[in-house]
């Protein structure tokens, strides 16, 4: 355990987590974490720049922090197969709709800076909550916000878990039940 904290404390995220994972088997499917391992494996070390963010779109920063727990492992560098980028995964055209005139445009270099990234991807994930609720809004962001409206239209889920499980897509099923688990992990872990 002291391993990951260390390297999580370094920055090395992955490897953290990689270590407690593999030296503690099953431990972030527990209903408690210890405070260390909860830490390791829900990090918030963006909290500071998420904050305001959040607030400015009515989120909670542990919604924030649960999409990209998932999307990207707070791999600021990250790079999907599909062409996804940064912290939050935007698609690059996701992303030009988002900035606007204010900022036409925005390149592979501005979609990897974290300040840039966060800010377009909470303004995004933003905006479907306040459409949808928060399962809806969670599969949107990862299947798109046109067909998860079909989806509704047909299906008529009024809870969480009903919703989840009838999500055609198994990615995207897998993908909202996760970020779901992650928000509640981070709920607890400050302390909502």
């Amino acid at each position: 355990l002291t391993m990951a904290i260390l390297l999580a404390r370094a920055g090395r995220q992955a490897s953290a987590q990689a270590i407690l994972r593999s030296s503690f088997p099953g431990l972030a499917d527990r209903p408690e974490l210890p405070p260390q391992a909860l830490a390791v494996e829900y990090p918030a070390q963006e909290l500071g720049r998420i904050r305001p963010l959040a607030a400015r779109e009515g989120l909670s920063p542990a919604l924030v922090l649960a999409v990209i727990r998932q999307e990207s492992g707070f791999d600021e560098r990250a790079l999907s197969p599909a062409g996804a980028e940064g912290l939050m995964q935007l698609m690059p055209d996701t992303a030009e709709r988002l900035a606007g005139p204010s900022r036409k445009d925005p390149s592979a270099r501005d979609l990897m800076n974290p300040q840039v990234n966060l800010e377009l991807g909470i303004r995004y994930l933003g905006a479907l909550t306040k459409r949808l609720p928060t399962a809806p809004a969670v599969a949107s962001y990862n299947a798109g916000e046109e067909i998860v409206t079909e989806w509704l239209k047909a299906f008529g889920a009024e809870d969480e878990p009903e919703f989840v499980a009838m999500i055609p897509y198994r990615e995207t099923r897998i993908y909202t039940a996760h970020v779901l688990w992650n928000l509640h992990r981070y709920a607890e872990a400050l302390g909502r």
